[in-house]
């Protein structure tokens, strides 16, 4: 069960917080698109924090290569940075790797601090369900221009993944008449 849930505004404010398990959120496109991607049906997925380093990863390993710079995608990539666009994509089996400009900054940047998963509306419970059981939890806005510049998208799924975290702490279906959240 959850001790602590706290919310970091940018990758930088979450680099001083000290935690076992860090969810990173850029709602808009990049956690999104992991969570679609999973669902339907991706084997594996490889976030980079330098486009160079995707490129070769995909190519090296067979993988779909996923991403964008200035929200576009890049040259050579196989698909951008859409959860639409992932959700029709033929990645059932296969691995992948994906780049961007603020979501896999953030997730690289927070690498071998504990636990570290991208969070979305799109996997709310899931997402919830894992962090509900390390004692604290850091719920990271990756904001925009590169991490620099608060999101208000961001903060918002945040503060949704605080409560799905908080739902499942309280919740008690032993009980009767328990109006736990269904996430």
């Amino acid at each position: 069960m959850t001790g602590i849930v706290d919310v970091a505004r940018l990758p930088i404010n979450a680099l001083e917080a000290a935690a076992d398990c860090y969810i990173v959120v850029d709602v808009l496109r990049a956690t999104t698109t992991i969570a679609t991607l999973f669902a339907s049906g991706m084997e594996s997925l490889l976030v980079a924090g330098e486009i160079d380093f995707a490129r070769e990863r995909a190519a090296a390993e067979g993988r779909l290569l996923f991403g964008e710079v200035h929200g576009l995608r890049p040259e050579g990539f196989d698909f951008g940075n859409s959860p639409l666009e992932s959700a029709e994509a033929p990645v059932a089996g296969r691995g992948g790797v994906l780049f961007t400009t603020n979501g896999t900054a953030a997730l690289c940047a927070l690498a071998g601090r504990g636990a570290v998963v991208a969070g979305a509306l799109a996997n709310l419970g899931a997402v919830a369900r894992f962090a509900s059981e390390f004692e604290r939890v850091v719920v990271v806005c990756a904001g925009n221009a590169k991490g620099t510049v608060f999101s208000e998208e961001d903060f918002a799924a945040a503060g949704a993944i605080v409560r799905a975290i908080e739902g499942l702490n309280t919740c008690m279906p032993q009980q009767p008449n328990c109006c736990c959240p269904t996430v």
